[in-house]
């Protein structure tokens, strides 16, 4: 008996996917340069800072509340209050709403600077 020719098997549309695929030239990520990276840095330090100001801030506050009520403009009750509020107030801090710009209005034009624009 003659043995039959085994066959190699079918090519696999996702294997030619996949060929496919890597012919494609892949994009490079960009490389960060130093200016890059110093303006990431000065982000960062920006951030601390802030977080650092806000801290010492509260502290103020807390302190000034506490003195306050030692002098007795507030309650104990009520400086416990106060101190709740500023507590939730930096937990869920209210998104700043954009000031609109008060323009005071445009003067009053002497009538003689009205006929002067015609003569240029």
């Amino acid at each position: 008996e003659t043995p039959t020719p085994r066959r190699g098997p079918k090519p696999s549309m996702a294997s030619q996917e996949a060929s496919d695929k890597a012919k494609v030239p892949q994009k490079q990520p960009k490389k960060r340069t130093l200016a890059d990276t110093l303006v990431q840095i000065q982000r960062e330090n920006i951030s601390a800072l802030k977080a650092q100001r806000d801290t010492q801030l509260l502290l103020d506050l807390h302190k000034q509340i506490t003195a306050e009520a030692r002098a007795g403009i507030w309650t104990p009750a009520q400086a416990r209050e106060k101190l709740l509020q500023i507590e939730t107030a930096q937990e869920n801090p209210l998104p700043l709403k954009r000031q609109k710009t008060v323009r005071s209005p445009s003067p009053d034009w002497p009538s003689e600077l009205d006929s002067s624009e015609e003569e240029l």
